[in-house]
């Protein structure tokens, strides 16, 4: 069982227009700050968390505690300037976990991975573009961009494929997370070109994560070939 939680901020819009019109540069700098908590406070409780908007998180929860995301999202709350929603998401693939967020209850925290059948490993696919600081310096950064944009957008919709979901991690870096069930799937249809694609398996997202940057080193070494996975 996939099991997601997203953070969402309310009562945003209203926060923003409170700030009246030179606000933007206000704004952008809050959104680094929570994300900034949000990142390091997951990483602390071994989970992984990213932006969907910058008013709402999505953060990969799988087989490990509840009692962990609940930890993760109070935690958030003090850094923010408003109150927090907190849902969470289960199904068998990312896509539906995600389409059936609920909200968080207190009774939430008492269930273990067994009462939920939530067994399934942390898979995650980190994506590296070759050659990204070279079509830099020869064709020029815009032109840098607008050929990583597209692979993003490629990638995003293969990871859909397999009932997962991908993230742009910045720089020539995307992160795709898919249910275990469709990694053999994945890695045989996988054609995309001057990739590298370092993928860990774990049961704790942030060891998948650390992994898959692991798998992308043995490839860079030569001790591997263009899909490179490693599983706890």
């Amino acid at each position: 069982m996939i099991r997601l939680g997203v953070i969402q901020l309310k009562d945003y819009e209203n926060w923003i227009k409170s700030l009246g019109f030179d606000r933007e540069w206000i704004v952008q700098a809050t959104q680094a700050h929570i994300y900034k908590h949000i990142v390091t406070k997951s990483a602390e409780l071994e989970l992984f968390s990213f932006p969907l908007t910058y008013d709402s998180y999505l953060v990969i929860i799988n087989s490990m505690e509840l009692s962990r995301y609940e930890k993760l999202f109070k935690a958030i709350e003090v850094t923010t300037p408003v109150p927090i929603n907190a849902y969470l998401g289960l199904g068998t693939t990312y896509l539906e976990a995600l389409n059936n967020i609920k909200p968080f209850l207190d009774t939430n925290k008492d269930y273990t991975p067994d009462d939920l059948n939530a067994g399934f490993l942390v898979v995650v696919a980190h994506i590296d573009m070759d050659g990204y600081l070279r079509m830099i310096y020869e064709k020029g950064l815009s032109s840098a961009v607008s050929v990583m944009n597209e692979l993003v957008y490629n990638i995003k919709k293969y990871c859909i494929r397999f009932g997962g979901i991908a993230y742009y991690a910045g720089g020539d870096n995307i992160l795709c997370f898919i249910p275990y069930n469709f990694l053999n799937g994945f890695k045989e249809n996988f054609n995309f070109k001057n990739v590298k694609v370092g993928i860990g398996v774990s049961k704790k997202p942030k060891g998948a994560l650390k992994l898959a940057t692991q798998a992308l080193e043995l490839i860079r070494d030569g001790r591997c070939s263009n899909i490179c996975i490693l599983e706890e």
